[in-house]
């Protein structure tokens, strides 16, 4: 997306987004890492409706109190404590919490980081 071209596409399907959602999502950080991703291997408006997908069908992650977001952070931390509990005990030490490193994972799905490109496309096919 580098060229103009790319960022066209990439801020007229986000702005048809804001207008088909603007009350309980409009937009929110990390859904143009989504829409960047799906321009990729895919026609601009199939990536709106998949994107529309991806954003609805992840209740309260892009609303504007990330409710959705919160519950699967506590869910990931309790999850962690109970599988590897040095790590939690790790990670309490350094004042760490795993919201600390999870919203950019779970907003983006992995776009972001940890994984490269390529495993994250390969990691949506699984969703």
């Amino acid at each position: 997306f580098r060229d103009s071209g790319g960022k066209e596409k990439l801020s007229r399907v986000l702005s048809a987004y804001c207008l088909r959602n603007p009350e309980s999502v409009g937009y929110c950080q990390g859904m143009n890492l989504l829409c960047g991703a799906l321009l990729t291997v895919m026609p601009e408006e199939d990536a709106f409706w998949v994107l529309c997908s991806m954003v609805e069908n992840r209740m309260g992650y892009y609303a504007k109190s990330m409710c959705g977001l919160k519950v699967d952070q506590r869910v990931f931390c309790d999850i962690l404590a109970f599988l590897e509990p040095e790590l939690d005990d790790h990670l309490a030490a350094a004042s760490l919490t795993v919201a600390d490193f999870t919203v950019s994972w779970f907003l983006c799905l992995f776009m972001e980081s940890p994984l490269p490109y390529a495993d994250a496309i390969r990691f949506w096919d699984h969703l």
